[in-house]
């Protein structure tokens, strides 16, 4: 595994040589590698897919308030701030946070499930509870 990811990240970089059509410490920037540890915190450290749409998130945001002189080199500052709102909002992450909100942990297995389902696809237990009558809510009768 850790072969072909060096293998993809070889192959980045050589394009990205050629892109550039110079390689060099220059051409590497520390505010690049800023925005790169920005998606990982802001997709989830603990996910593949996190980062990966953090990237299609953020990097045209990036991209589009550079296109402003009046942001110039500001967008650092703007997703710093981001980064610090998702650390304390959701310190594990967006999407961390957003798996939390769509999935229900079973009682009985602890198996993760989709929060449309109303049993465990693993135990078949019961995700919640079902309401059998209408209950009647206080102060409405």
């Amino acid at each position: 595994m850790f072969s072909i990811c060096a293998a993809a990240a070889g192959l980045a970089g050589a394009l990205f040589a050629h892109y550039l059509r110079v390689a060099g410490p220059s051409s590497l920037e520390v505010a690049l590698s800023f925005q790169v540890v920005i998606w990982g915190v802001f997709g989830g450290l603990a996910t593949i897919y996190g980062p990966v749409a953090a990237v299609f998130l953020l990097y045209p945001l990036t991209e589009w308030l550079g296109s402003f002189r009046t942001f110039g080199e500001l967008r650092l500052l703007i997703f710093a701030s981001i980064v610090l709102l998702v650390l304390l909002f959701m310190p594990r992450g967006l999407a961390p946070w957003l798996r939390d909100k769509i999935e229900v942990q079973c009682p009985r297995c602890k198996q993760r499930n989709g929060a449309w389902r109303s049993v465990c696809r693993l135990c078949v237990a019961p995700l919640q509870t079902q309401v059998t009558r209408p209950e009647r809510l206080v102060g409405h009768q």
